[in-house]
């Protein structure tokens, strides 16, 4: 899908500088606040492992200030390159994760979102022990690739309150003739809108289509105010019902708006009358 290349394109390069580290060794046992490479004796833990902060970005400027607090609770999955589970924690009272005495191989972790939150933009400012290092779209790191014994990967992971500002003023979807919608919407600002999408779907639970070839680009990114903007779908004549749905895309997170509906082209039904003719 358009979206998956998009979001792909948009972050494939924010994960350049997460390699190994070295040798490194990284404290379990921090607690929220304290410096965040804070040296531990060799023996303490066996093999290579991963590990990192999950914070609370108050401010949400994609950055971890001393008073944001690493938060507990959070579910981060390691997954094998190929998609396989391998193991699954929860970020304890200190808020820092780890995964110990890991194998030779390629990894992935998935951090699991808490509703009413989004992931922070990663890779922001010049201090990696400050940024968040993870896709906001789908919550994932870049492959991590796990060498010699007594390596220390960190992945941190920040998160933002789902911002409650409203960014869109209307979304109408309108029909105009038997085979052509028209797909209305107005937004109130766009501070960091990238563009949206259009899906189009037979039922309010069915297979949604994206209508649009290519992402429909914002207007005034970075501008507080808003925009108008217009589609036309072809859709062909139909005698059912269209849903319709708006994907807001921003730079760091995405939300949809719908369903909407369009009702059907109506079909009339026009009696003929035909004079009786008698056979003479």
């Amino acid at each position: 899908m358009l979206l998956n290349l998009f979001h792909h394109s948009l972050f494939s390069h924010s994960f350049e500088a997460m390699v190994m580290i070295g040798a490194t060794i990284v404290a379990t046992n921090l607690v929220p606040g304290s410096v965040k490479n804070a040296p531990i004796t060799a023996n303490q833990i066996t093999g290579s492992f991963i590990q990192g902060c999950i914070f609370m970005d108050a401010n949400i400027d994609d950055v971890r200030e001393d008073t944001e607090m690493c938060l507990p609770g959070i579910t981060v999955e390691l997954h094998e390159e190929t998609g396989t589970l391998v193991d699954t924690v929860v970020s304890p009272s200190s808020g820092y994760y780890t995964f110990t005495n890991l194998m030779v191989g390629s990894y992935f972790l998935e951090f699991k979102q808490p509703s009413n939150y989004v992931f922070s933009c990663p890779n922001v400012g010049t201090d990696d022990e400050r940024d968040s290092d993870i896709d906001p779209f789908t919550g994932r790191s870049q492959i991590i690739r796990v060498g010699a014994p007594g390596t220390t990967h960190r992945v941190d992971a920040g998160l933002q309150g789902i911002p409650t500002v409203v960014y869109l003023a209307s979304f109408q979807p309108t029909r105009i003739d038997e085979d052509h919608v028209v797909v209305e919407w107005e937004t109130a600002l766009e501070i960091d809108t990238i563009g949206f999408n259009i899906y189009r779907a037979d039922s309010s639970d069915g297979e949604q289509i994206n209508v649009n070839d290519e992402i429909i680009l914002g207007q005034a990114l970075g501008s507080p105010s808003g925009a108008i903007y217009q589609y036309i779908d072809e859709t062909g004549i139909s005698t059912e019902p269209f849903y319709y749905w708006l994907e807001h895309i921003r730079i760091c997170s995405a939300k949809v708006y719908g369903p909407e509906m369009v009702e059907p082209v109506s079909v009339t039904m026009h009696s003929v009358f035909l004079p009786f003719l008698s056979d003479r």
